[in-house]
């Protein structure tokens, strides 16, 4: 096959190692595991979009399905949207979910949408029924009301907290708007443009770009289930103290210092070793993080 399938590909393997990484989470998001499921069914039909014209087969079917996963994917990016930014109010998303479901039917029960499929580019590519543009226009919607949430989130903030993580979903949200309105523009300025290229890509800038948030300001709680991320470090720790402690190889008290002095030098790490700001972390004055660090003997920043 081209080797224009290998952004999808790798997009894909990104997605299916997240989703087994998180396969561990008991108080992880679901959104955000939904997001990235989402994500990868995406993915899976943009490689076998090149599999398909490779092997000569009709691929009307798995475009209609193309399409119906695009619009789930921008109504799930919604879904998460409104969890990180903590938006109460939650009734847009049940009028768009029925919006995106009525669509989803007349995108795969008839082809006033999708009417055939062509080729461009060693790709599959949809020929567009007389309802595309309602498409389009649909897709086009949902990433405004991407953008309003942000906007909602950040402006109206009960906490500083929540204002970031609105910040950082906008920051987020910029590969996945561009994309989207770039194929659409293009589209019907009638340019060559080949989304199975572009879209993987972009959903895995938002994915990473998420998870390197995740380090200070915990937007999905997902990465003590990262590999080599310093939260999981911490927490297979913790786990090692614990073992000890049940297997009779350490005291209460030894387990319950090692814990602690193991909790404050997370923090204090975590906060680019800064007292000032890893005791307002950790709701205490500075004077009283100093008193842990004697106590339990960490090593304070010279």
């Amino acid at each position: 096959m081209s080797l224009l399938v290998l952004p999808a590909l790798l997009a894909l393997l990104i997605k299916l190692g997240l989703i087994y990484i998180y396969r561990k989470s008991v108080k992880g998001s679901t959104c955000f595991l939904v997001m990235v499921v989402v994500f990868a069914l995406h993915n899976l039909c943009e490689v076998l979009a090149f599999w398909e014209f490779f092997h000569g087969l009709n691929g009307e079917f798995l475009l209609k399905t193309y399409h119906v996963i695009s619009l789930t994917s921008l109504l799930v990016i919604c879904w998460t949207v409104n969890e990180v930014s903590e938006i109460e109010s939650r009734n847009y998303l049940k009028f768009y979910g029925f919006l995106v479901a009525l669509a989803s039917s007349v995108i795969v029960f008839t082809d006033h949408v999708i009417s055939g499929a062509g080729t461009l580019s060693y790709v599959i590519t949809a020929e567009r029924g007389p309802l595309y543009s309602v498409f389009q226009i649909m897709a086009l919607s949902l990433i405004v009301m991407l953008l309003y949430q942000i906007y909602i989130g950040y402006s109206q903030a009960k906490t500083h907290s929540a204002q970031i993580k609105s910040a950082y979903m906008g920051i987020a949200l910029l590969p996945q708007v561009a994309a989207v309105v770039i194929v659409i523009i293009m589209m019907n300025m009638k340019l060559p443009i080949n989304g199975a290229v572009i879209f993987p890509l972009a959903t895995s800038l938002f994915v990473f770009i998420l998870l390197a948030a995740e380090h200070k300001h915990q937007i999905m709680d997902v990465r003590r289930f990262i590999p080599f991320s310093d939260e999981r470090k911490t927490s297979n720790q913790i786990m090692d103290i614990f073992s000890k402690y049940a297997q009779d190889r350490a005291s209460y008290r030894e387990a319950v210092n090692d814990i602690e002095k193991l909790l404050v030098e997370h923090k204090y790490e975590k906060n680019d070793r800064n007292a000032t700001y890893a005791a307002q972390k950790m709701g205490m004055p500075r004077s009283s993080l100093y008193s842990l660090f004697n106590r339990l003997g960490v090593k304070k920043q010279d």
